[in-house]
């Protein structure tokens, strides 16, 4: 996940980057800057794995009902 804060004077800027597990791998502080994260695929991975979100799907698709 990237949360991009805005700065400027009502904002505080704080950007983050966060791994899938909810670990921050990058921030930024409370002023401009430009934010760079490597994202570990072997993370990502553990995280599908560990989190099986799609594989807990309860819903149908959707279907176009016409009259």
């Amino acid at each position: 996940m990237v949360a991009v804060g805005e700065c400027g004077p009502r904002n505080i800027g704080n950007s983050l980057v966060i791994d899938p597990l909810g670990v921050a791998i990058a921030k930024a502080p409370e002023s401009s800057a430009l934010v760079f994260a490597d994202l570990d695929p072997q993370r990502i991975a553990y995280a599908r794995s560990v989190l099986p979100v799609l594989e807990n799907r309860r819903f149908a698709r959707p279907e176009l009902k016409t009259h």
